[in-house]
């Protein structure tokens, strides 16, 4: 709005200048410093490269505008990424923990059946020699019941 009501007193201001130069006419010397003319002349160059840098300068303040906004735009998405990838990372942290805990678990139950195989491997090796034991028991047994017998029938 300042920038659009400044344009507008330039422009008026432009226009009444070149009323004044209208009416004045090329003839009105001021103390043998050149003509009222001349000096408006001066004066209206003056006035337009004061419009032409205050133009540059709202450029150049709308460009640092713009360029502040971008910043603060991509400082902000920054942050959202930044606080997403801390979710992200504590979310996987979490995980890793209940990974590391059911590892530990499934090494403490491997852990036992080894130990129960290496126990029922004992346990079964003892059985077979009870068990070689009864049979030559039985059999040496049966030998003799068999010799009885047939003495038994001898007789």
């Amino acid at each position: 709005t300042a920038r659009d009501e400044q344009a507008k007193r330039a422009s008026e201001l432009d226009r009444e200048i070149q009323a004044a130069l209208a009416m004045l006419g090329p003839g009105t010397a001021v103390d043998g410093n050149g003509t009222i003319v001349q000096r408006l002349v001066k004066l209206r160059e003056k006035l337009a490269e004061d419009s032409t840098s205050r133009r540059q300068l709202t450029v150049e303040r709308d460009a640092w505008r713009a360029m502040c906004t971008l910043l603060t735009q991509t400082r902000a998405r920054v942050h959202e990424l930044l606080e997403d990838a801390e979710q992200e990372r504590d979310a996987l942290s979490t995980s890793l923990d209940t990974m590391r805990n059911r590892i530990v678990e499934l090494s403490v139950m491997h852990t036992d059946a080894r130990d129960d195989g290496d126990r029922a491997r004992t346990e079964l090796s003892q059985l077979r020699v009870k068990l070689v034991t009864w049979s030559e028991a039985v059999e040496t047994t049966l030998a003799e019941l068999s010799q009885r017998t047939s003495e038994v029938f001898r007789e």
